[in-house]
């Protein structure tokens, strides 16, 4: 995010605190940028001189992109394992495509989840193969006893 960005309206002043409320348009306050600031955090408009600045746009304003509480979508669950202590834990596919291992109590009321369910055709995950994991099942190398 950049350092200032604006300008905006003072729409009223707080004297006793040395505060100011901006008019923001309305992505800041998606963002829960609260309109208040005090003086320390403002800095006067100076419009641009296009002698100093030829070809500058004057006002271009900050892209706040998308809202951080937009929740991100679970697009599919990978794949799954128990592990030593008999936890459930899902590879979890996002929209975004990031891969993340997810501790089976947060999926539990995804779709995704019932999706995942029924392609191993079980109706709970108590229900899902407890493989055992890689290193069980690799073999000692030479040397080791």
């Amino acid at each position: 995010m950049p350092l200032f960005i604006g300008p905006y309206e003072i729409i009223e002043t707080h004297e006793n605190t040395s505060n100011y409320t901006l008019k923001l348009p309305p992505e800041p306050e998606q963002w829960g940028i609260f309109p208040k600031f005090h003086v320390s955090r403002l800095a006067p408009h100076e419009p641009n001189d296009p002698s100093v600045f030829p070809g500058c746009i004057t006002q271009v304003f900050y892209d706040f992109g998308e809202n951080p509480e937009k929740e991100l979508q679970v697009h599919k669950l990978m794949s799954h394992i128990w592990d030593l202590n008999g936890i459930l834990w899902f590879r979890v596919k996002w929209t975004m495509g990031d891969l993340t291992l997810g501790h089976a109590t947060n999926v539990d009321e995804l779709s995704a989840l019932d999706d995942y369910l029924m392609l191993h055709g079980v109706s709970n995950v108590e229900e899902l193969p407890r493989l055992p994991n890689e290193a069980s099942n690799m073999k000692p190398h030479k040397g080791t006893k």
